[in-house]
């Protein structure tokens, strides 16, 4: 199973379930490879995108895969309390974080030479990845092709955040980003209500529109809200979510997840439209 990217138009879609989102790698500009561990080859070819949904579904705890192999000896995932903030926040190889740590390190545009400095290079990143290598991979530009004038919408916790961080930088990388517009900001506006009527009040934020009129933004969710996933679906052609990390109670979880994923399969059923639940992973 890998990351799902929606269907051409007249195409039905079925909620696709991604072990590792970040399995969509930069693009084809003959660099190094991504930032973090889950990147691919900056250069590297994109695959088939609809390849790897799996047929049968897991609707159990017991059928759910788990990852039966470490990476190697010698990657360093640091425990987040032993940074040194002071010293300018260098972490071990799992360097997927906030926007304003990649953005000066891995993030650099294609005029741009890639700087080195005290942080995990990009081949040794490659190297750590050993749990996404083998899934489909793709770069910001084909997506960008998939997404002409429609939006992508990243849904969830800080993890969540951190992943849309990354495909910002991506984005930068692959020389995509476009400057915010008009016509975009008034796209924000007119969605704004439909992120208002329930308890937390938060509109999408970190807005991004690349070269190609594809949207882009990110909505802070930290558990299932009706509201928030309606708003969701009417905001966006294509969803990335994930609840999991905020939940105490599997029955709650549970409860919540079948309420939503039947109106996600609805929305993901029209034509030209997309959803992908990232499964839950380790906490930050």
């Amino acid at each position: 199973r890998g990351v799902h990217l929606p269907p051409t138009p007249g195409d039905g879609s079925g909620v696709a379930s991604a072990v590792n989102a970040a399995a969509v790698t930069p693009g084809a500009d003959g660099g190094d490879g991504g930032a973090g561990s889950g990147g691919g080859s900056r250069g590297g070819s994109a695959g088939d995108l609809s390849a790897g949904l799996t047929s049968t579904r897991c609707a159990s705890i017991h059928c759910a895969e788990r990852l039966e192999s470490r990476e190697p000896a010698w990657v360093n995932l640091t425990f987040q309390p032993g940074i040194d903030w002071l010293g300018g926040g260098v972490r071990g190889d799992c360097v997927a974080g906030e926007l304003e740590y990649l953005w000066p390190k891995y993030c650099s545009p294609p005029q741009e030479p890639v700087p080195t400095g005290p942080w995990p290079s990009e081949s040794r990143l490659r190297a750590a990845d050993i749990h996404s290598a083998h899934l489909p991979q793709s770069g910001m530009s084909e997506l960008a092709r998939l997404l002409i004038g429609r939006t992508l919408l990243v849904m969830g916790d800080s993890v969540m955040e951190q992943f849309y961080n990354v495909l910002q930088c991506w984005l930068r990388r692959e020389g995509l980003m476009a400057p915010h517009s008009s016509e975009f900001e008034a796209f924000i506006q007119a969605n704004k209500p439909l992120w208002q009527r329930g308890k937390r009040k938060k509109p999408p934020k970190l807005p991004q529109r690349t070269s190609g009129e594809m949207r882009m933004l990110y909505a802070r969710v930290t558990t299932m809200m009706p509201d928030e996933v309606d708003a969701a679906i009417q905001t966006a052609d294509a969803v990335v979510l994930n609840w999991g990390l905020h939940y105490q109670s599997m029955a709650k979880y549970s409860s919540d997840l079948q309420s939503a994923l039947s109106a996600l399969e609805a929305h993901a059923a029209r034509p030209g439209k997309a959803v992908v639940f990232v499964e839950t992973g380790a906490q930050h």
